[in-house]
């Protein structure tokens, strides 16, 4: 894990937020950074070599498994309390969405 993926394992392992999430899980042809499938919903954490067309393809079949895709950038990290609010707001409240 990249030290991004890391701090934020640090926030969401052991039901911390409420919600078990497992880390590095394998989707399909894909391995997400973060997963609570109680609440369908992903964490990725983003690094430099990712974004465009992989990311539409990849969010468009995790979203067909019914799955939502909450996507930081690692220099989000800058803000550790305001990541955190925003997955437990999510998981929290994805039944609303």
């Amino acid at each position: 894990m990249t030290s991004a993926e890391t701090a934020v394992w640090n926030m969401v392992r052991k039901e911390r937020l409420g919600w078990r999430f497992r880390r590095q899980e394998p989707m399909g042809p894909y391995i997400v950074d973060f997963v609570c499938v109680a609440r369908k919903l992903i964490v990725e954490m983003d690094g430099d070599g990712r974004g465009g067309l992989y990311d539409q393809r990849r969010e468009a079949y995790l979203g067909s498994l019914g799955f939502r895709v909450l996507r930081f950038a690692n220099d989000a990290l800058a803000e550790p309390d305001w990541i955190e609010d925003q997955i437990r707001a999510w998981a929290d409240n994805l039944d609303r969405w």
